[in-house]
């Protein structure tokens, strides 16, 4: 392992980079860390049991440069890297990126003076793909979504955006910079999985800190198409993100009264992550076994069976795409994309009742399609119940 920082003097940001069997994009990863315009750093590299030359490379560039600092571990994974990583840092802020991706040379400078200025407990940017063999680029516009913010607020908190603080970002890691007493405060890990291992971080951090703010500029390179350790892990384990899921909602629901208040945003979030974890698939096997515990009712912690299908409409197109699986596993079919009518129907009313009206005549619209014989997981989604204790049949309408 590397020698810890000497002298009285801490660095600003303490980068934390998991490293397995990645000497081929290596040189390109630290060279966009060492290349920053930002220099008050230490770079904390795990190599987390590498079978080719990681590991020689990493101590080649700690030999060159003192910033780095290189640990050694047999093959744990990337949650216990970077958790180990954590435990290592000293730095007022951690960056915890991915060690194939690229950054911008202005990348740690500009989320460093927003942090500073705002006195931000997390800052997060934008970021773009490109393809491993190609380098074909792709804009990801996606990653963060302004509409479920606060308007003209920078900084902001969960406060200010309750329903919309889980499912505007990305449960990624490497496109934020975390206040490291913050993550400390809140004794933020990440847990112990092979896939899906981010989300359990980074969520329950937007969801308990008090000043995020984002700096809308591009300024990470995200790799993808090389490998398939993701695929091949979730192969082994399909349901996997849903223990992330049940992980996750354990966490917030340690404060009750917190996660009343964004429970709305975050079951909807649930739903919409379990839809692409199952169409995303590329085992058919495992994706009928899915489909089949879904439509059951088997993922119970997302609340399918406990709300009215009013209930989860922050992804406009969720339901279309549970009816789809659905007709997968039943053979029920809709008659008409449902998105095809809704708005149209919906922004008539809005005009001439209100919005809350619009909502209720548009589900009970819907429900006329209700066939008459579903699972009990699927009829919760068509037809209305009563509310739970303290919940809403009507919950408010997503921002748009």
């Amino acid at each position: 392992m590397g020698a810890a920082p000497t002298g009285t003097h801490l660095p600003t940001v303490s980068i934390i980079a998991p490293v397995f069997n990645g000497a081929d994009v290596l040189a390109e990863f630290m060279d966009s860390l060492l290349g920053q315009v930002f220099t008050d750093l230490e770079v904390i590299c795990i190599d987390d049991g590498s079978t080719d030359e990681s590991a020689v490379m990493l101590q080649q560039y700690a030999q060159r440069d003192p910033r780095i600092r290189v640990l050694t571990q047999t093959n744990q994974g990337q949650a216990a890297a970077r958790n180990a990583g954590l435990d290592l840092a000293t730095g007022t802020y951690v960056a915890l990126l991915d060690s194939d991706d690229v950054f911008d040379e202005s990348f740690l400078s500009k989320l460093v003076a927003r942090a500073e200025e705002r006195e931000a407990d997390i800052v997060v940017c934008r970021c773009t793909s490109f393809d491993h063999t190609s380098r074909a680029e792709t804009h990801m516009p996606w990653t963060i979504k302004r509409h479920l913010l606060p308007a003209n607020q920078d900084p902001f908190s969960w406060r200010d955006a309750p329903d919309g603080i889980i499912a505007a970002f990305q449960g990624w890691a490497w496109d934020k910079l975390f206040r490291r007493d913050f993550v400390q405060t809140h004794r933020l890990r990440f847990p112990s999985l092979a896939n899906s291992e981010d989300l359990g971080f980074v969520y329950a951090a937007m969801a308990r800190a008090n000043r995020i703010s984002v700096v809308d500029e591009v300024l990470v390179s995200h790799r993808e198409g090389r490998g398939a350790s993701v695929s091949a892990s979730r192969r082994r384990d399909p349901a996997l993100f849903y223990r992330a899921i049940c992980l996750l909602k354990d966490d917030l629901r340690r404060d009750m009264a917190h996660y009343e208040q964004i429970s709305w945003g975050f079951l909807n979030w649930a739903f919409d992550y379990t839809l692409w974890n199952i169409r995303t698939m590329d085992d058919p096997v495992a994706r009928g076994e899915l489909v089949a515990t879904l439509v059951r009712g088997g993922f119970d912690e997302i609340e399918l069976t406990r709300h009215a299908r009013d209930f989860f409409t922050l992804y406009p197109d969720d339901y279309w795409l549970y009816a789809r699986l659905l007709r997968e596993a039943t053979g029920y079919r809709l008659e008409t994309h449902p998105m095809l009518h809704y708005p149209q129907r919906l922004i008539g009313i809005a005009q001439k009742d209100g919005w809350l009206a619009a909502g209720a005549s548009i589900v009970s619209l819907a429900s006329r399609h209700l066939p008459r014989r579903l699972p009990q997981s699927c009829r919760a989604l068509v037809h209305p119940q009563p509310p739970r204790a303290g919940a809403s049949l009507h919950p408010p309408l997503p921002r748009t």
